[in-house]
């Protein structure tokens, strides 16, 4: 792997639509987080229409950009807006092939730029095909072809970057685990603690999450 020194990021961030989903979330959060980076990288970020009342709210350093992107690109379309978003990507990865390009999930992935960073954060249609029709062939046959391509892949799970590796024959020197964080006021608050108290008195309990998918 090259070991040139990139001084701009490009970061699509088209999935953070009007209604709050897991990935729109990771995506908000990463761009939070780097904000409160002092550094001198130029950060582009790139994001929809849609999300404009969440982006207005985040103060940004002088190194940052905001690029808008049309509305149709969101989420909030569901299977017309992923299709949008993913030819978008691949548009604007090929405009931006000389810089790092950050994709924050898979179904953004570029097919094209060897600069490119993505997360993945799970292959679930490729476990459960009978529950993910629609994103089945996406996973089987496509994903595969661009992540052969990528410099750096991020997963969340020890399980997923095992899958990873396995399902699309990637070595594991190209997977990073980043394990997904909390919010800060989680943690400056009493809540924790009164779970803790509540569900300690409880012999058993189980947690559930669910995503919509195309």
């Amino acid at each position: 792997m090259s070991n040139k020194i990139f001084n701009k990021i490009i970061i699509n961030a088209t999935n953070i639509g009007r209604r709050s989903s897991g990935i729109g979330i990771y995506s908000l959060s990463i761009i939070k987080e780097l904000v409160k980076i002092e550094e001198n990288i130029f950060i582009e970020i790139y994001v929809n229409r849609t999300c404009k009342p969440q982006i207005d709210k985040i103060s940004f350093p002088d190194n940052f950009r905001i690029k808008w992107v049309t509305k149709y690109v969101s989420p909030d379309y569901n299977f017309i807006g992923h299709l949008l978003r993913l030819i978008y990507s691949n548009l604007l990865s090929i405009i931006k092939r000389k810089d790092i390009f950050f994709n924050t999930s898979q179904l953004e992935v570029s097919f094209f730029n060897r600069n490119q960073v993505v997360t993945i954060h799970d292959v679930i249609p490729l476990l459960f095909p009978e529950f993910h029709k629609n994103q089945y062939f996406y996973f089987k046959w496509l994903l595969g072809i661009a992540l052969k391509k990528t410099r750096i892949i991020i997963t969340p799970s020890s399980h997923t970057k095992e899958l990873i590796a396995k399902l699309y024959n990637i070595p594991t020197r190209k997977i990073d685990l980043i394990p997904n964080g909390i919010p800060d006021y989680f943690l400056e608050n009493d809540e924790e603690k009164s779970l803790k108290e509540e569900y300690s008195q409880s012999s058993s309990f189980f947690t559930s999450s669910a995503a919509k998918g195309f």
